[in-house]
């Protein structure tokens, strides 16, 4: 039961990240731009190459598919992403950019990430779960009604402090 909770936990965050990313594509460029790792023409295949890496990690802990290669993947992107933060950290602000433009996600990035690995290393212990395609359907289910749920969260409070301006077009 506890590997079920650690795969969802990770597919959230992958899925979350994706999700948020992928709404905002041009936030999403800024934001590679601004880890200065790829040259600027290389940021939208960067972030094609991210996204396709998001989704299918999301996927592949939600369905418990694609055996150690999603462990492997996960581990060396937020590893990546530890020291390419530190370095951008070194120029810029805290801001990860790890959510899209969903800012109070992307708080506290070097613990998540740190958190993350533990939880992989972990999982790796613990026994098996049911990963039948009803249930892995289930759990993705439910991992897109939370992403949503989030998304209409932050958009209803938008709406209340946009509106007392008047002012509705930055939604």
């Amino acid at each position: 039961m506890l590997r079920l909770f650690i795969d969802a936990g990770i597919a959230l965050l992958f899925l979350s990240a994706f999700y948020f990313k992928i709404r905002t594509p041009r936030d999403t460029i800024r934001n590679i731009r601004s880890y200065r790792i790829v040259e600027g023409k290389w940021a939208v295949a960067a972030a094609v190459l991210l996204l396709a890496a998001e989704l299918s990690i999301g996927f592949g802990f939600a369905y418990d598919a694609f055996g150690r290669w999603k462990e492997v993947a996960a581990v060396g992107m937020l590893v990546f992403f530890l020291f390419a933060l530190s370095k951008k950290n070194s120029r810029d602000s805290v801001d990860c950019g790890c959510f899209g433009s969903i800012h109070w996600l992307n708080r506290h990035p070097y613990g998540r990430n740190v958190a993350m690995i533990l939880a992989i290393a972990a999982r790796e212990w613990l026994p098996g779960r049911d990963a039948s395609v009803q249930s892995s359907t289930l759990l993705l289910l439910l991992i897109v009604l939370l992403i949503l749920a989030a998304d209409l969260a932050v958009l209803i409070r938008l709406e209340k402090e946009y509106s007392a301006d008047g002012d509705l077009r930055a939604l």
